[in-house]
């Protein structure tokens, strides 16, 4: 009888190691892809900046000839829960500066648009400040590293 008994402790045991072991290797994924989700909900705050840079690029031929002080982009337009802010520099470089992600520091993203030879920009997402695993897939390479976030569609003849 001792001897059964002593199994079941012993299954017991190993049952909760598994568990234990479990969860201490599941948390930190859980976190990661919740942070990254809010993330990624924050890079939908710099839809707005986007459409100004691709309208300023296509009057004014060319994103080298886009200034931040004549896009007329409100910073307003940019209002979500998890972007604490979005500037545009000249050339239609993006900043995002993400809140209460639960990243810790404050994940900070640089959106670099190019010009393809088809006219279109493909928007190319770089790490300022944060960890790759708490940002979306299309941005966990460093920047020297380009990697599209999104192409902007062709201008049309109206």
């Amino acid at each position: 009888m001792h001897a059964q008994q002593g199994k079941t402790n012993i299954t017991a045991i190993v049952v909760i190691v598994l568990i234990v072991a479990i969860v201490l290797i599941a948390l930190p994924l859980w976190r990661n892809h919740r942070i990254a989700g809010h993330v990624s909900e924050a890079l939908g705050a710099t839809d707005a900046a986007k459409v100004a840079v691709t309208e300023a690029a296509t009057v004014h031929g060319g994103l080298e000839h886009v200034k931040a002080s004549e896009l007329g982009y409100n910073t307003a337009a940019s209002v979500s829960p998890y972007a604490a802010r979005v500037s545009v520099a000249d050339g239609g470089r993006i900043t995002l500066v993400t809140k209460g992600t639960g990243a810790t520091p404050d994940i900070q993203l640089l959106l670099t648009p190019e010009q393809g030879p088809t006219s279109a920009i493909i928007w190319i997402c770089s790490i300022l400040v944060g960890e790759a695993d708490s940002v979306p897939a299309n941005c966990r390479k460093m920047a020297a590293t380009k990697v599209p976030v999104s192409t902007a569609p062709a201008a049309t003849a109206q």
